[in-house]
């Protein structure tokens, strides 16, 4: 019995499209000034973690938010590996405690293997939300 071959399935007929070099501008800007930035901005974060998640507040209880201003500081926070994580969220569910924002508040919660839990945030801009994450992936995936 002759079989004709299967015909051909173009999932996609999308031309290839001109990725840019750079992610955005904070890529491009001087080293020192990134630097500056980000461990300015560091206490900041740190005490807002502290303040509205529980979980924070526990494993950070012995540590002065104003005084996380550099790398050598920020190399003496207590470590929380992935692996902890089921743990914790068995703990304090669903997050953990590890969240700032209230679960009623966050647009989903995610199960992934594990089971470990990842929030989405309530914003209306699902990009604005998932920018951090773009450029983790964009930066060493797609550069090179």
């Amino acid at each position: 019995m002759l079989l004709s071959p299967r015909p051909s399935v173009h999932l996609c007929a999308c031309r290839p499209i001109s990725m840019p070099q750079y992610y955005d501008s904070l890529e491009t800007r001087d080293p020192e000034e990134r630097e500056r930035s980000l461990m300015a901005a560091l206490p900041g974060h740190i005490a807002h973690a502290k303040r509205n998640a529980p979980g924070w507040a526990r494993i950070l209880a012995g540590v002065d938010a104003q005084a996380v201003t550099g790398r050598t500081a920020l190399a003496k926070l207590p470590l929380t590996r992935k692996s902890d994580l089921v743990a914790l969220q068995k703990t304090e569910r669903p997050l953990g405690g590890l969240n700032a924002t209230p679960v009623p508040q966050l647009g989903k919660i995610f199960g992934s293997p594990g089971p470990i839990y990842d929030p989405e945030g309530g914003g209306r801009d699902g990009g604005a939300r998932l920018a951090p994450c773009s450029r983790r992936v964009f930066v060493p995936a797609i550069r090179r």
